[in-house]
């Protein structure tokens, strides 16, 4: 089973990543990478990672500040966004926030709608991306 999933949409130049599984250290490296390859073939204006519809979440602290010294895959001002509705989720995701640089334009939110809505859009076709 994929823990995770990446959706375009190409009029707006969204790439979403959705994670549907355990989110772990190691999914986390297996995101960074599969968004990494997915952005060097598109022109990506804004991104989001989902983590809604997670069904673990078991990152280490030391695995988030490892992956905030990291270059941004999107870099500023683009706009990014983490959705984490849940407490815990949302607080790793500040964690991140907080020790990364060059990323001033990330923001955290609890639902992939004010997403939407900070970008002003209303209306979005996704299309799944062939990860292979």
């Amino acid at each position: 089973m994929q823990d995770f999933y990446l959706e375009y949409d190409a009029d707006h130049r969204v790439l979403a990543v959705r994670v549907t599984g355990a989110f772990d250290d190691a999914v986390m490296r297996r995101v960074y990478d599969a968004v990494a390859d997915a952005m060097s073939r598109r022109d990506v204006r804004a991104s989001l990672l989902d983590l809604s519809a997670a069904s673990d979440f078991n990152l280490s602290a030391d695995a988030v500040r490892g992956m905030s010294k990291l270059a941004p895959l999107l870099p500023d001002p683009l706009p990014k966004y983490i959705v984490a509705a849940a407490d815990h989720m949302f607080g790793m995701a500040r964690m991140f926030q907080i020790t990364s640089s060059g990323r001033d334009a990330l923001q955290i939110v609890r639902t992939p709608q004010e997403v939407y809505a900070s970008l002003g859009l209303h209306t979005l076709r996704f299309e799944r991306l062939d990860m292979r």
